[in-house]
C-alpha cells in the first residue's frame, strides 16, 4: 500500500518539475478515479486506486508548493535590498570570491539562498549579515540549485555588517561538527589523504584536487566519496554489533546515530535516501513487519520529495535511485552467474569469503550499469568502463578505510596523540585506494564518451550486452559477449583513428566550458594549445584523447597563464604523457606549478622567446613570441599550424593592437581557420586581423550562459560581415575541423 502511495506522489513531483502544462485538472480526475477504486472489491481495483490516491496528493502538494514557495520569488528577482541574512553554513571560495549557504527572511517567510560575496567575507553558522544585496529568483528550470531547494541567489554589494553567532545553533550543530572532525583529519594526514578522507566520511569534496576528482570519475569510483547507502550500511552495522543480538536496542541506538550522521553530512539526496531504506530495515522486526526493499526505496524518495518536489531533479537522486533498484533487480542473478564456478571448487574458506566479497563488488557494478548508464550518458556524456574492475579492487577496501577514518577522527578530537596512532595505518591504506584508483583512471578506456559517434555505437554494444547477461533466462557464456564486444571496440578505433589519419590536418576545438583546449594532428603527430576551464578541463581533454584512441601529447603549448588556458595543465600533464612543453615568457613564479608537473612526469620544458617552428607530421607549427615586456593577455603565445594550403591561426587572449602587430610583423595573409581570441570579446577578433586574414571558419571557445558576456554582440558582428562560418563550442560541444 505504501509503495503504490509513493509511487504516485512521486510521479506527480515528476510531472510538476518538469512543468508538463495539463497538470491543474489531473487531481480531480485522479480522486474520481480513486474513490471508483476503492468501492470495488478486486485486489487490481485497489491498487489503481491507490496508485490514483498518490497521483491526486502529490499534485494537489505541488500546487500548494508552487503557490507558497515558487510564486513570490519573481517579485525580489533583480531586486536591490538591504536584507538580513542567516549563515547555514560555512563560507567556501570560489573562482571569484566567496559562497554561503544562508538563509532569507522575506515578507515573512523563510528562503534558502546562496550568499556572494568578496574573498575576505567568512561566515560561520548561525551568523547573520546585514548589507545591500541584490538577489536572483531561481526558477523550476535551473535545476541544480532549485533541486537542493535554494530560492534565490544574493549578490552582496558595499561592505556588510556581521554579528558573529554566540554559539551554533542546534539546527547547524552536526555540520559543525563535521567540520571538527575534517580539520582533525587533515591535521593528522598527508593533504591528498586528508582529502580523500574527509570526503569518504562527510561527502565533502572541497579537499579533492581537480586531478583526483577528475581520475574519481575515469575509474567509476566518484560515489565512494559521495556519502550514501555503503556508508549508513557500515556505521548501522557497527552499531547493531556493538548491541549484539538485541534488535530494538541495536534500532533506538542507530536510527538517531543514522540522522545525526546523515544531517553532518549535508542531508544530500544519496545520504536521505540510504537513512530512509536503513531505517525501514532497522524498525521492520522491531515493529513485527517484514522488511521490503522497493517500499522502502518510493518511501525513500516520498520523503525527499515532500519538503521540495524539485529535488527529484537532482542528478545524484536519480543516480542513487536508479542504482538502488538495478541491484534490487539485477545483483541476486548477476551474482549467481558469477559464483557459479565457485560451487564446483573447492576454495579455502578465507580465499572463497574474499573472493565472494569481489564477485559481490563486481555483481553491484554490473547490475546497476542497465539503469544508470543512460542517465550518465545524459548528464555526463561518458561512462567509466573501468567500475567493475575498480569496484573489485577498490570498494572491498572501502569497510575498512571508512571505519578506520571514522575513529581517527574521532580519536583525534577526544586525544591528538591516538589520532596519530591510528592515522599511520590510515595513510597507508587510504594511500593504496589512491593509487588503485589512479592505476585503473589510466587504463586506456577507462571511461568513454557519447560525443564520438563510433564509441556512441561501442557503448550501445556494451549495454547490448549487459542486459543479454542480465536477462537471460539461461547463463550466457562470457566469452561470446567478450568477443562480439572487443571486435566492435577494434572496428569503432580503427575507424576513429581512420578519420584522424586520412586528413593531412585535424583541428578539434575541445568543449571546456569558459575556458580554450584546441587539439591539433597532422599524420600521427599531436599537439594541444592550451588547457583551461570552468570545469575540470583536464578531465575533459583526456577524455576526448581516449575516445580518439589517442594516449599522449607530442607537445603542448601554453598560450599565457591565465586560469582558463593554463589552470588544467599541471592536471593534464600528470594524467597525459606529454613530450615537450613549449611556455610563454612568465613573471616570476607564474610558471611553477606547471613546471614541477612536468618534471615530476618527465616531459621537456622549452621558453618560447623567440619565433620558433615545430616539425608537427605534414604540418608545421610555427609559434610566435610575444614582443619583449609584453605581458597578461598581450602576452599570449600565437600560433599558426600550416599543411599545404590549410592554415589555422591561435591567438589566446590577443587584443585588436597585439593583433594588429602580429599581423604587421609576420606578413600573415588568408587563412582556413580563426580561434576567436579571447572567447570572442569585443576587444578581440578586431576589424584589422579578419580584413588581412579573411578566414573561412571562425572557432569560439565559450562556456554556456557566461558571466561575461561572451562572444559579444560586437565581435559577432565583425564576423558576420566577413562572411565566415562561426562555430561555438556552447552550442555545438567539440568543433573539428579537417582537410
Amino acid at each position: 500500500m505504501l509503495a503504490l502511495f509513493a509511487g504516485g506522489f512521486c510521479a506527480a513531483a515528476l510531472a510538476f518539475a518538469l512543468g508538463l502544462p495539463w497538470l491543474p485538472a489531473l487531481p480531480a480526475l485522479a480522486a474520481a478515479l480513486a474513490g471508483a477504486g476503492f468501492l470495488c472489491r478486486r485486489g487490481w481495483s485497489r491498487r489503481a486506486a491507490l496508485l490514483l490516491a498518490g497521483l491526486a496528493a502529490g499534485l494537489l502538494w505541488c500546487r500548494g508548493y508552487d503557490l507558497r514557495a515558487l510564486q513570490p520569488r519573481p517579485a525580489w528577482d533583480g531586486r536591490l535590498e538591504t536584507l538580513e541574512a542567516e549563515a547555514a553554513g560555512y563560507t567556501r571560495p570560489t573562482d571569484y570570491g566567496t559562497a554561503t549557504d544562508a538563509v532569507l527572511t522575506l515578507d515573512g517567510r523563510r528562503y534558502r539562498a546562496v550568499l556572494y560575496g568578496g574573498a575576505d567575507l567568512d561566515l560561520s553558522p548561525g551568523d547573520r549579515l546585514t548589507g545591500a544585496m541584490e538577489l536572483a529568483a531561481v526558477g523550476r528550470e535551473e535545476r541544480y540549485p532549485a533541486a537542493r531547494g535554494v530560492a534565490f541567489t544574493a549578490r552582496l554589494y558595499g561592505e556588510p555588517a556581521v554579528a558573529a553567532a554566540e554559539t551554533v545553533p542546534w539546527r547547524y550543530r552536526p555540520a559543525a561538527a563535521a567540520r571538527r572532525l575534517e580539520s582533525v583529519l587533515l591535521e593528522l594526514l598527508p593533504p591528498e589523504e586528508g582529502g580523500y578522507a574527509t570526503a569518504l566520511l562527510t561527502g565533502r569534496r572541497d579537499g579533492l584536487s581537480e586531478n583526483l576528482n577528475g581520475q574519481l570519475r575515469r575509474s567509476g569510483t566518484l560515489h565512494v566519496v559521495a556519502v550514501s547507502g555503503m556508508h549508513v550500511t557500515m556505521l548501522a552495522g557497527a552499531l547493531m554489533l556493538l548491541a549484539g543480538n538485541r534488535r530494538r536496542l541495536g534500532a533506538l541506538i542507530a536510527l538517531p546515530a543514522l540522522w545525526l550522521f546523515a544531517a553532518a553530512a549535508g542531508l544530500s539526496a544519496s545520504v536521505v535516501r540510504a537513512a530512509v531504506m536503513e531505517s525501514f530495515l532497522l524498525l521492520a522486526p522491531v515493529v513485527g513487519r517484514e522488511n521490503d526493499p522497493p517500499t522502502a526505496l518510493l518511501a525513500a524518495l516520498l520523503v525527499l520529495v515532500l519538503p521540495n518536489p524539485l529535488a527529484i531533479l537532482d542528478v545524484g537522486l536519480q543516480l542513487s535511485f536508479a542504482s538502488v533498484a538495478g541491484m534490487l533487480l539485477f545483483s541476486r542473478r548477476c551474482y549467481d552467474r558469477l559464483a557459479r564456478p565457485l560451487r564446483k571448487g573447492r576454495l579455502p574458506r578465507p580465499l572463497a569469503t574474499a573472493v565472494r566479497a569481489v564477485l559481490a563488488a563486481v555483481a553491484a557494478a554490473l547490475a546497476v550499469l542497465p539503469l544508470t548508464m543512460p542517465l550518465s550518458l545524459l548528464y555526463f556524456g561518458a561512462y567509466s568502463l573501468a567500475a567493475p574492475l575498480s569496484s573489485a579492487l577498490i570498494v572491498p577496501l572501502i569497510p575498512a578505510a571508512f571505519g578506520l577514518t571514522a575513529a581517527t577522527a574521532v580519536s583525534g578530537l577526544l586525544w591528538l596523540p591516538l589520532g596519530r596512532l591510528l592515522a599511520a595505518p590510515l595513510a597507508w591504506l587510504l594511500w593504496g585506494i589512491l593509487a588503485l584508483t589512479r592505476w585503473t583512471a589510466a587504463l586506456p578506456l577507462a571511461s568513454v564518451s557519447a560525443g564520438s559517434g563510433y564509441m556512441a555505437v561501442f557503448l550501445l554494444g556494451v549495454y547490448a550486452a549487459v542486459l543479454t547477461v542480465l536477462l537471460a533466462r539461461r547463463p550466457v557464456r562470457w566469452q561470446v559477449p567478450a568477443g562480439c564486444l572487443t571486435g566492435l571496440l577494434s572496428l569503432c578505433l580503427l575507424l576513429t583513428t581512420w578519420e584522424y589519419d586520412r586528413a593531412r590536418l585535424s583541428v578539434t576545438m575541445v568543449d571546456v566550458g569558459q575556458g580554450q583546449s584546441v587539439y591539433l594532428e597532422s599524420r600521427g603527430a599531436s599537439a594541444l594549445y592550451d588547457c583551461g576551464g570552468d570545469g575540470d578541463a583536464a578531465a575533459v581533454v583526456h577524455q576526448f584523447l581516449q575516445d580518439t584512441g589517442r594516449f599522449s601529447l607530442d607537445v603542448l603549448v601554453v598560450s599565457h597563464y591565465d586560469t582558463d588556458h593554463a589552470g588544467a595543465v599541471p592536471a593534464l600533464l600528470r594524467a597525459v604523457p606529454v613530450g615537450t612543453v613549449l611556455l610563454p615568457p612568465a613573471r616570476e613564479g607564474e610558471d611553477a606549478a606547471i613546471r614541477a608537473a612536468a618534471a615530476e612526469t618527465g616531459a621537456a620544458v622549452l621558453p618560447v622567446t623567440a619565433d620558433t617552428a615545430v616539425a608537427l607530421g605534414a604540418a608545421v607549427l610555427n609559434l610566435y613570441a610575444p614582443p619583449a615586456g609584453a605581458s597578461g593577455n598581450d602576452g599570449s603565445l600565437a600560433a599558426l599550424c600550416s599543411a599545404g594550403d590549410f592554415d589555422v591561426l591561435l591567438t589566446g587572449d590577443m587584443g585588436v593592437a597585439a593583433e594588429e602587430a602580429l599581423v604587421r610583423s609576420r606578413g600573415l595573409g588568408a587563412i582556413e581557420v580563426l580561434a576567436a581570441g579571447h572567447h570572442g570579446a569585443a576587444g578581440s577578433t578586431g576589424a584589422a586581423l579578419l580584413e588581412a586574414l579573411t578566414p573561412e571558419i571562425v572557432l569560439i571557445s565559450v562556456g554556456a550562459d557566461n558571466r561575461y558576456g561572451h562572444p559579444a554582440p560586437e565581435t559577432l558582428a565583425r564576423l558576420a560581415e566577413t562572411g565566415a562560418a562561426v562555430y561555438r563550442t556552447d552550442q555545438c560541444g567539440n568543433i573539428t575541423v579537417r582537410r
